[in-house]
Parts: structure tokens; C-alpha cells; sequence
């Protein structure tokens, strides 16, 4: 559906130098109508939507909404232009300026072809308005009094004991929900496992496996040392490949994993290298969640690791 320039007007105007700044100021005064709108969602997951309508220099009007937990800041935002739309809608034949600091609000309008009923009432309502509307950007937090106005309105929106305005949930509210809920399923079958006590002592949520996999590509050594099925003579011992599980260093203390990487002088080099630049970073040299904190750190560990890993079968004389 088109709609006659004069009632929405594109692209926005710009309000970014202090100096159009000091302009838009002076501007309160004259007769048009100047609306300024936010949305907002706060820590607590509450969602708020105002808008403050000034004539004049002086406030005549300031709406508050409340929307459902479940909405989006982007539908908050969209629901405060709505709202001020339908408010200049019953300011006869009079020219408005809607203000927004939502650039995503400010495109969404601008598509005709867009399908958000919210951007579709917003439209209708606009078209069915007997005065001029234009919308514009404004950079928020620059000292501009309506935006800031604007901004304290929808956060004490969020905050009201009411019963929300708007409370149709977004796409991305399912498709959080579905990936919490399999998120949740996934982590109680990986915690009541029998299996897999090595790694859990190491990656305890499947979170902390998640993030592993974001920061290093896992290799085959990594791969050993995260589930405990390596080379070493302990574990070679448990299905009787070797004839004891101690390790050749000394001939007396069990070769563990933990061994290999904490505590065999043949690797006492690539350690002490490892445990140096951890001590420099501030991170544990064998614990992955902290290692994890730094890249350097992991990628120091992993090449540990390859290193060792890879000697051992050479080390053990197999």
C-alpha cells in the first residue's frame, strides 16, 4: 500500500551535532507537534513503552505501557511509535515529527512491503491521520530533552504493577524457549550419565563443552585427554594391553593423564612453559574453564597436550 509523501515522510532527519542539537531545541517552541518515543527492557525482563508529546516548549502528554515479558525491546519500540502515532492522529490537520532512537524501528517503517503488525498498524494508522506525520532518528544519550524523557518514561514503564498493553510474543521468544528447554534436557542426560566422569570433571555443563568447541578445533590428543582414553600405561592397564601402569619415568607412580601433564619430568619443559604464561594471565594452568578464559592460555594447553601425546608411545617403548 502506497501513502501520499506528505504523511510519511523518508529518509529521516538526522539530529546528530550538538550544534542541530541546540537547533532542535529552539524548535520545541514552534506549533508543530514533536513526539519522542522508547522502548525498553530491563535486567529483570520487564518491558516498558512511553512516548512524551511536546507543543510549544511544554509537555502535553506523557503515555506509559506496559508490555508482556515475553515482547522483544524491538516490538517495544514499534508499539511506543503506534501509540504516538495514534495520539497525533487525533491532533487535527496539525504537522507532527515522531522521534525515535530505534534505527531498526526507523527501516522497518520505511519497507512498505513489511508484515510486523505492528509496522502494519502503524501504516494504517498514519494513513488514516488527517495531518502531516515525518518520522526521524535521533542519537540517544546526546543531552536531547524529549528522547531523555522518553527513555526514564519507558523504563518506569517496564517497572508498573498493571496488566500488559501488549503481549504478543516474537519468533525469537519460541525459538529461546525451545532452545533453553533442550539446552535443559541435554544437561541432565549428560549429568545422570554413569559414563563420561573424566570429562565432567573437566567440561561439567554442556555449556563449557559449547564454548570449547567455539575457541579451538579439538584434535585427536585433545580429544584423549578430555575423555581419559589415551595411550597411557593406566589406562592401557585397566583392559590388560600392558603388564603394569607404571610409568617409565621412574618406574613406581601410576601414568595417569594427570601424571603425564602435571608431574612427569619427561615433559618437565613443555610444563614449565605452560605453567609460566598461565601465571602470567592469571588463569589455572589445567583447569579448561579457566583456560578458556584466555586463547593463548588454551591454545598453550592443547599444544601440551599434542606434544605429550604424541611422544608417548616412543616414551613407553611400545
Amino acid at each position: 500500500m502506497l501513502y501520499p509523501a506528505e504523511r510519511l515522510t523518508f529518509p529521516a532527519q538526522f539530529l546528530v551535532s550538538q550544534d542541530e542539537v541546540e537547533r532542535y531545541q529552539s524548535e520545541l517552541t514552534t506549533h508543530a507537534n514533536h513526539i519522542f518515543t522508547d522502548g525498553s527492557r530491563q535486567e529483570d525482563g520487564t518491558v516498558g513503552a512511553a512516548f512524551v508529546s511536546y507543543c510549544r516548549g511544554r509537555i502535553v502528554a506523557n503515555r506509559k505501557y506496559k508490555l508482556h515479558n515475553c515482547c522483544s525491546v524491538f516490538q517495544a519500540e514499534l508499539f511506543a511509535l503506534l501509540r504516538a502515532c495514534s495520539w497525533a492522529a487525533t491532533l487535527c490537520d496539525t504537522h507532527t515529527y515522531i522521534y525515535t532512537d530505534s534505527r531498526s524501528a526507523i527501516k522497518a517503517i520505511q519497507d512498505r512491503s513489511n508484515t510486523h503488525p505492528l509496522v502494519a498498524d502503524i501504516h494504517r494508522t498514519v494513513h488514516a491521520s488527517s495531518g502531516t506525520v515525518q518520522f526521524a532518528w535521533v542519537r540517544s544519550h546526546v543531552g536531547i530533552e524529549g528522547n531523555e524523557a522518553a527513555d526514564a518514561a519507558a523504563k518506569n514503564a517496564a517497572g508498573l504493577y498493571k496488566a500488559p498493553a501488549y503481549c504478543h510474543y516474537p519468533i525469537s521468544f519460541v525459538r529461546h524457549n525451545i532452545r533453553k528447554e533442550n539446552q535443559n534436557t541435554w544437561q541432565s542426560r549428560y549429568e545422570s550419565e554413569a559414563q563420561g566422569q573424566h570429562t565432567k570433571r573437566q567440561l561439567p555443563t554442556i555449556m563449557d563443552i559449547r564454548e570449547l568447541f567455539k575457541l579451538t578445533d579439538i584434535s585427536f590428543s585433545l580429544t584423549q585427554a578430555l575423555t581419559g582414553h589415551a595411550y597411557n600405561k593406566h589406562y592401557l592397564h585397566r583392559f590388560h594391553i600392558t603388564t603394569d601402569a607404571k610409568c617409565p619415568c621412574d618406574n613406581s607412580a601410576s601414568q595417569t593423564l594427570d601424571h603425564l601433564f602435571r608431574e612427569c619430568p619427561r615433559f618437565g619443559k613443555l610444563r614449565l612453559d605452560h605453567e609460566f604464561l598461565c601465571g602470567h594471565l592469571g588463569v589455572s594452568p589445567y583447569e579448561l574453564r579457566s583456560l578458556m578464559r584466555k586463547r593463548s592460555a588454551l591454545q598453550s594447553y592443547t599444544d601440551m597436550v599434542n606434544s605429550i601425546l604424541s611422544d608417548l608411545k616412543k616414551f613407553n617403548n611400545t
